[in-house]
């Protein structure tokens, strides 16, 4: 129709310097904000996605966001803390919105936004870590979508040393 879908998210990066002359690495990924624009470059309407994440020198690879269109219905997929979700995996509108370090992630979370409308139809836990003790890593290029059964593929790792084997995975999304 001559429209287009913007998607942005909010991304701050920075480095500390210690008095002993090391560096520690800071980023910070919050809230995706998504529009429809018209063929005369008109907002047609815009939803935001909340989320708030942030990394500490482990390369952001844990943090930000991949999505992918299926339907007419946007999905984003990211890692977030089991504090802003319901014991069925939910998430709570009036959620404390807490920044959380990429090894307090306990959830792959997987939104879905209505490309007419805007409306955010779900947010929910599609996956709970906790058993795996690895989490997949959405900012390094591994993860894609694949249509025909409807399921995500790429790479999870371990933050600590005991735990940094990469492993394979396939999530089925329902």
């Amino acid at each position: 129709d001559g429209g287009f879908i913007f998607i942005s998210e909010q991304r701050r990066s920075w480095t500390t310097t210690k008095s002993d002359g090391g560096s520690t690495s800071h980023s910070n990924c919050d809230s995706i904000f998504i529009g429809r624009f018209n063929e005369e470059f008109e907002l047609e309407w815009s939803s935001v996605v909340p989320k708030h994440q942030r990394s500490m020198n482990n390369g952001s690879q844990f943090i930000s966001h991949y999505h992918f269109i299926e339907d007419n219905v946007l999905n984003i997929l990211f890692n977030s803390n089991g504090v802003n979700y319901s014991t069925e995996g939910i998430y709570k509108k009036n959620a404390k919105k807490e920044a959380i370090s990429a090894n307090e992630m306990d959830y792959l979370i997987l939104a879905k936004v209505d490309l007419n409308t805007g409306e955010i139809i779900s947010q929910r836990s599609v996956l709970d870590y906790k058993p795996f003790k690895r989490y997949i890593t959405i900012n390094d290029g591994t993860i894609s979508y694949n249509a025909s059964n409807n399921s995500v593929y790429g790479f999870a790792r371990g933050l600590n040393t005991a735990w940094k084997k990469t492993m394979g995975y396939k999530i089925e999304l329902n």
